[in-house]
């Protein structure tokens, strides 16, 4: 495969199923939005921005690139398109306090044997396998301080919907992140879609996301 030279450049990269929100799927976004921007600086993510991240790498030599894609088309080649359910309004917690808000992912086989195999295949090309245990995810906001948690808490707990949205995933995608001032730039490498009747491989698309920071 001919990479791009804009390729070159590309160090820090991941895997992620790209996410399409439906109509509840905005409400709910919008009305956690109103109700919570008040607790703190939070950072929201734009809804076409928004993604369940696989695998995250750093400082990738630009020469993996096309074996990473290579492993991932192994990857899915047994994997048939299946559903994952959104619900519920979660968080990320480090030492200093909440890190991200999110919405949780439904226990899915599907998502489990994806994310064991990429983990394998990766592990194969030299990368480390992921310390922290797979709890899969839509960030929704990055927060850098909130005034109470418990007040927070109530609010999120009050918008609270087991089931937010239930959708089809066809395809993973590799992408590139890079950092700018005040903004991080995500721009896709590869397309690959899980496998149908009709055999598809893998798409080389350029696509710029820009997540204000």
């Amino acid at each position: 495969m001919e990479m791009n030279k804009e390729f070159e450049k590309y160090k820090n990269l991941f895997i992620a199923i790209e996410i399409f929100p439906d109509d509840i799927f905005l409400d709910l976004y919008n009305k956690v939005v109103a109700s919570v921007t008040r607790f703190g600086r939070i950072i929201w993510i734009k809804p076409e921005q928004m993604y369940l991240d696989l695998k995250t790498f750093s400082e990738v030599p630009t020469d993996k690139i096309p074996a990473i894609i290579e492993k991932m088309n192994i990857v899915i080649s047994e994997i048939s398109p299946f559903y994952i359910k959104i619900g519920t309004i979660t968080a990320i917690d480090n030492l200093s306090g909440i890190k991200e808000l999110c919405f949780g992912i439904q226990k899915n086989k599907s998502i489990e044997l994806l994310y064991t195999q990429l983990q394998q295949e990766m592990i194969k090309l030299g990368f480390k396998k992921n310390k922290q245990r797979f709890v899969p995810h839509i960030s929704i906001a990055r927060l850098n301080k909130v005034a109470s948690k418990r007040n927070f808490w109530e609010v999120i707990n009050s918008l609270q919907n087991p089931l937010i949205q239930e959708m089809e995933v066809k395809k993973i995608m590799l992408c590139n992140s890079t950092m700018k001032p005040q903004i991080h730039v995500y721009k896709t490498i590869a397309e690959i879609f899980l496998p149908t009747k009709e055999p598809q491989y893998s798409e080389v698309k350029i696509e710029q996301l820009q997540l204000l920071f």
